[in-house]
């Protein structure tokens, strides 16, 4: 009898128990955070160029955690912070003539932000006290076309007004057409001269000089490339990474380029069976006495083609050879490399290649053009 009645207590302590575990739970309240959760000014605070510290006070509605408020920043050269519960910002030195706008949030949680604004003021214009001409090339070809703005620079590097004005000198505009966005084009042989103005009111001039050779590289922009291969896939190209195309001897970049098998050689199921060749189709006949190769970004001696044949033709079935001899190109030379050849005209243009540096399954170029010397 005395084990049972243990028993009964012992169940109801657990009951008691349970009952003001629940009671208490009952009066924990969750904290609503209002519309109004933060006092606090929203107009733009100001400071000048030099930047510095500013300081700005807010009040929470009564009951919110105030450890858990905090502030995202917007702009890396303006950061805001809490510190002994004020808003402590940090404004670093302007260089902007035009002064600069910081927006961060004073934030509770992602429902409750506040937008705060600061303002810098103008930084006085630094002027231009120079031209630096150091990337100015002595030539172009005609054809060939010059940006003026990446050749040519004001000094110093942090003048605030960095566009220059570029006017040809009297008699120029018969070697070259210049653009209203100082891209310059070679038309004729001579020497042009290109007056070079800052637009700030520091009233730097200068003068430049470029000599217009006679020598005319064909655009490239509407040409198309084929090749001879028909790989298992269907492609007639080597797919490398996002490269490797025909179309890719044209863009003007050394690190993108046609890929094909050597004969003899096989790689990732591409069977190479006899010499690669590609043809250009320069869209209608054009007059050339030279072409220009260039290796794909240095790969020390692999993959390179060493030796070609050219051929012409109008319409792209009956092709007659051009050079006399087979024309050799220089293993591991980077740069663009020029071979003269007897004047043509034709629309076709076939590259057949001979030799191939002894490492790797693939022969890639990077670039392929033709021009004309006068």
């Amino acid at each position: 009898m005395k084990k049972i009645t243990n028993i009964w207590v012992v169940t109801l302590l657990l009951l008691f128990v349970g009952v003001f575990v629940a009671a208490c739970d009952n009066d924990e309240k969750t904290v609503v955070v209002p519309d109004n959760w933060v006092t606090v000014s929203t107009e733009p605070m100001s400071i000048d160029y030099e930047g510095g510290s500013l300081t700005c006070d807010y009040r929470l509605a009564e009951g919110l955690d105030a450890s858990v408020v905090y502030i995202v920043n917007h702009e890396s050269w303006c950061s805001g912070y809490i510190e002994d519960g004020k808003i402590m910002i940090d404004v670093a030195l302007s260089e902007d003539i035009n002064g600069r706008t910081a927006k961060m949030s004073l934030t509770y949680d992602e429902n409750h932000q506040v937008e705060l604004v600061v303002e810098q003021g103008k930084a006085p214009a630094v002027l231009v006290e120079g031209i630096d001409k150091s990337a100015m090339p002595e030539s172009i070809n005609i054809n060939e076309t010059l940006d003026l703005n990446t050749a040519i620079k004001v000094l110093p590097v942090n003048a605030s007004y960095q566009d220059l004005i570029f006017t040809l000198a009297e008699g120029s505009d018969a070697f070259v057409e210049l653009s209203e966005t100082g891209v310059i084009k070679g038309i004729a042989a001579g020497e042009v001269t290109v007056n070079v103005a800052a637009v700030d009111d520091s009233g730097v001039t200068d003068v430049i000089t470029l000599e217009i050779i006679g020598d005319i590289r064909l655009d490239r922009d509407s040409w198309t490339v084929s090749t001879f291969a028909k790989y298992a896939n269907g492609q007639n190209y080597v797919t490398d990474g996002n490269t490797g195309k025909p179309e890719d001897i044209l863009d003007g970049k050394q690190t993108t380029y046609l890929s094909m098998i050597k004969p003899g050689k096989s790689m990732n199921g591409y069977e190479g069976t006899t010499d690669p060749n590609f043809t250009v189709d320069m869209q209608e006949a054009q007059t050339f006495n030279y072409f220009y190769w260039q290796h794909r970004k240095q790969n020390n001696g692999f993959l390179q083609v060493l030796s070609v044949d050219i051929y012409g033709s109008n319409d792209n079935v009956s092709f007659t050879k051009i050079n006399d001899e087979v024309i050799s190109i220089v293993e591991d030379l980077y740069d663009i490399q020029y071979f003269n050849i007897p004047e043509s005209t034709y629309r076709y243009v076939k590259v057949q290649y001979r030799s191939y540096s002894s490492g790797g399954s693939s022969a890639q170029v990077a670039e392929f053009g033709l021009g004309r010397k006068l």
